[in-house]
């Protein structure tokens, strides 16, 4: 609020305004199918060009829980079926998009500010679980809650840094733009962190 405040003063225009879309829930039902899927396909093909060690060895390897639990569902008992794959690309995917192109255009934005993430960063060993608003959250979900939607409609985002927690941590905005405007989304980043300076 306090970062949204100064660009106010500034002469920024803010317009405060959520999607109509439920944006976490479309975005869910293209993420995980999306990258499960495509990670068992694509992952052997792109260590076998570097010459590295096979997929399974990979998997194996990964020390972090989050990661690996990814990893094991996309070969386990969850993998992603080639039906579910296909729904979240063509079922999922263009509501999650068209979502992202009514609010830009309902608006008319330069670029959309959200929280990079909803708090700072977590302390090393917290991988798995975490407390936000006085409950336990996963992680891994809570992290990626507002940049994921943004990755999975291939929309050019930049996260700028804003301030430090009360504890000293870094606090990142994300700057959203439009597909073929990354000269005004770099503008409009370059003018934040210049305000904000």
């Amino acid at each position: 609020n306090r970062t949204m405040a100064t660009l106010e003063k500034a002469g920024v225009t803010i317009i405060r305004a959520d999607m109509d879309a439920d944006i976490g829930k479309l975005s869910a039902a293209v993420g995980f199918p999306m990258v499960i899927y495509e990670v068992v396909r694509a992952m052997p093909a792109y260590l076998r060009t570097r010459g590295q060690s096979d997929f399974a060895e990979v998997k194996k390897a990964v020390l972090s829980p989050d990661v690996k639990a990814v990893l094991e569902a996309a070969t386990g008992a969850h993998a992603v079926s080639e039906a579910a794959y296909k729904e979240a690309m063509q079922v999922y995917w263009p509501q999650l998009k068209a979502a992202y192109q009514n609010y830009f255009s309902a608006h008319q934005l330069d670029a959309m500010l959200v929280a990079t993430t909803p708090l700072p960063a977590v302390k090393i060993g917290e991988d798995v679980t975490t407390m936000l608003n006085g409950r336990g959250v996963p992680t891994f979900q809570t992290f990626i809650r507002n940049t994921d939607p943004t990755s999975n409609v291939l929309y050019p985002a930049l996260t700028v840094p804003v301030g430090k927690s009360g504890d000293g941590l870094p606090i990142g905005l994300e700057l959203v733009g439009q597909p073929g405007m990354d000269r005004r989304l770099l503008s409009a980043a370059k003018l934040v962190v210049d305000l904000l300076e």
